[in-house]
């Protein structure tokens, strides 16, 4: 499945504002991983996987930033 990037940010941003008071720990993954999206991915008008959003999400709490994790490298490369 498929889903606008642009609503994945504004979804994890908008969890990690209700979180930062609860969950500290959780805010603190989304807003990492909400980094590393727009870090990695500057057009959020684009559609993603779901898949695509997985890996991310695991790379990222493995602490791992060494690695290019842009849309069009995570597809050059799991095809």
């Amino acid at each position: 499945m498929k889903v606008n990037l642009g609503t994945v940010v504004a979804s994890h941003l908008n969890d990690a504002m209700i979180e930062i008071s609860i969950n500290p720990e959780l805010a603190t993954k989304r807003l990492k991983f909400v980094k590393a999206l727009t870090f990695f991915n500057v057009n959020l008008d684009i559609d993603v996987t779901d898949e695509y959003l997985d890996y991310l999400w695991k790379e990222i709490q493995k602490g791992l930033w060494g690695s290019s994790f842009d849309l069009f490298n995570y597809e050059q490369n799991n095809r």
